[in-house]
């Protein structure tokens, strides 16, 4: 049984391409960019992939490959779109050292 086509189709401009593949080469970026990055070349080399064709070949789930797809196709696809958005809250904070010599007490 054929799955239904996506509904979403995200577009690459030629420079974005390069710049993925660039960064998916680049034995120093994040994992979680490089997966976001193929799963970008995959569906601009097949647009009409279904998300659970791409999500077993990339060995992510099918909804990660919804979210991103949809994500770029509403928003636009620019290199800044690989990252993760704000998250709403408080920032994270560290707390200071315990002594003023770098040794902290305790245990």
């Amino acid at each position: 049984m054929p799955t239904p086509t996506p509904a979403y189709h995200p577009q690459l401009a030629a420079r974005d391409v390069v710049a993925l593949e660039r960064l998916v080469r680049r034995p120093t970026s994040e994992q979680r960019l490089v997966q976001r990055a193929k799963l970008a070349l995959l569906l601009h080399a097949q647009p009409a992939l279904g998300n659970t064709a791409a999500a077993q070949q990339l060995g992510q789930h099918p909804n990660w490959v919804r979210k991103w797809r949809k994500r770029w196709a509403l928003a636009g696809f620019a290199l800044p779109a690989l990252a993760d958005r704000p998250r709403s809250g408080r920032p994270r904070s560290v707390s200071p050292p315990g002594g003023g010599d770098g040794q902290s007490r305790g245990l």
